[in-house]
């Protein structure tokens, strides 16, 4: 698998959390929380907000 500047990446599986829906789960939820599969961006700012 090649990444978008055409370099070689080793293709790790990811596990895929299957209540995702549109990159959230639990969306419609009082505590709605993204998918960190789909939405990797989002990581470092819910970690830091979920745990201190």
């Amino acid at each position: 698998m090649h990444d978008r500047t055409g370099d070689e990446i080793d293709e790790q599986p990811v596990e895929h959390d299957p209540r995702c829906e549109d990159g959230w789960i639990d969306r419609d939820g009082d505590t709605p929380q993204p998918c960190l599969t789909c939405k990797p961006h989002l990581r470092q700012k819910f970690e830091r907000r979920h745990h201190g």
